[in-house]
């Protein structure tokens, strides 16, 4: 199976094992990994579980090979960022035990069994030892990937850790699979639970669907589950026109001529611009709500604030001439920007991105000075009056521009 990855994986993951070798301890590829290479999908995320110190492990593996290492010494876990290749997650193998419900666990030590039995669904426990490659399937995994279903590994699943609800909706979606019954019957009465999440918990849930391909289906299936009034009731939108806009939003990166890239103030942009269209029919209110519930970062909440605040707005800009819109749009945010318009297909919304917030007029501070102005606050004022009238038709060539400047001028 390994043989499915690329060559560096391999190569990484060999070493791994000879450093486990020396230990004394075998080690493990598990999870995500192991399912996406039975499913022909590619393996992003290795994880691997030792039966032993993982910790120790990793400092084996930096003194042979070098790299960088970020310690989790409370859960006895490591990230070993290698010096080429994408970074292993190193794992003390253990068992939790959770003292409440959506409380984080308790840890400690143990077996591969255990390790395997604390995750959140069959799909999820398999796992390939590294020295011989055998599988090992404690959990018949192999038979719901097959049967493609997603199913919890005990009752008490959900109400452990209900993060475990937007995870299990995002894994049917990416995978095409569906919840197996006996794990849909557990939903409804872990919904109340989702109210004890932190926010940082529950909103990194969220922003992981944002990452996915296909992010309207998976709201809208949590909607149908009641995942996102258990968020925060009668508050998160969602309807069939909402869904058909984000589809089409986060279908394809925006045009060039928007000005956006793949972040947005140290933010991806995909969820920057996923929040500010799905909130952008919200009040400030209710945002401001969410934001309280979910904590965002500061450019999500301001650009979601941003796009409400603009969507309010364009009925009264209806029919305004192309200065007004640019005086209004100015300070908007670009994701904002563009989400309103996905919203509303407001065309004055990108002719403002693609053309009239280039638009400035040739004269400039100097020109101004050479014509005998004092400088000061006229100037702003001067060369807005410029621009405007550029905006608006009022001027089409310099030598048109020329002319309102002298009779500027001799105003002054």
């Amino acid at each position: 199976m390994l043989s499915r990855l690329p060559t560096l994986h391999q190569t990484l993951l060999r070493q791994i094992d000879h450093q486990a070798a020396t230990l004394g301890c075998p080690a493990y590829l598990v999870g995500g990994s192991v399912r996406d290479i039975l499913l022909g999908l590619p393996a992003l995320d290795l994880d691997i579980v030792l039966e032993g110190d993982a910790i120790q492990l990793a400092h084996a593996l930096k003194n042979r090979y070098g790299g960088e290492l970020t310690l989790h010494t409370k859960f006895r876990t490591a990230t070993w960022q290698p010096p080429e290749g994408p970074p292993l997650d190193l794992i003390t193998a253990r068992r939790e035990t959770y003292p409440e419900p959506a409380a984080l666990p308790d840890v400690s030590p143990s077996s591969l069994a255990d390790d395997l039995a604390r995750r959140d669904f069959s799909i999820n426990t398999l796992a390939l030892r590294l020295v011989d490659e055998a599988l090992l399937d404690l959990h018949n995994a192999q038979s719901d990937l097959v049967s493609g279903l997603i199913r919890a590994l005990h009752p008490q699943s959900f109400l452990d850790d209900p993060t475990r609800l937007y995870r299990a909706v995002r894994y049917e979606t990416r995978y095409r699979f569906k919840l197996a019954p006996d794990t849909l019957a557990l939903i409804p009465e872990a919904l109340p639970f989702v109210q004890k999440l932190t926010a940082e918990r529950l909103r990194h849930e969220l922003d992981l669907v944002f990452n996915e391909a296909r992010p309207a289906r998976i709201l809208a299936r949590m909607d149908e589950l009641g995942l996102l009034q258990a968020i925060l009731p009668d508050v998160l939108p969602w309807d069939s026109d909402l869904a058909e806009k984000l589809e089409s939003a986060l279908a394809a990166p925006p045009p060039p001529g928007w000005g956006l890239g793949l972040a947005f103030s140290g933010q991806p942009l995909n969820q920057v611009l996923g929040y500010a269209l799905w909130f952008s029919r919200l009040s400030h209110s209710q945002i401001a709500l969410l934001h309280v519930r979910l904590n965002f970062p500061l450019a999500v909440f301001k650009t979601a604030q941003a796009a409400s605040d603009l969507l309010a707005d364009l009925p009264a800009l209806a029919g305004s001439k192309p200065s007004a819109w640019v005086r209004r749009l100015e300070e908007v945010p670009a994701p904002a920007l563009y989400a309103a318009y996905l919203a509303s297909g407001e065309t004055a919304l990108k002719d403002y991105a693609t053309a009239w917030q280039h638009t400035r007029p040739k004269a400039d501070g100097e020109t101004l000075k050479a014509l005998g102005l004092p400088p000061g606050p006229r100037y702003a004022q001067i060369l807005s009056a410029l621009r405007a009238a550029w905006l608006d038709g009022e001027v089409n060539t310099p030598e048109q521009e020329q002319a309102l400047l002298n009779l500027f001028s001799q105003n002054e």
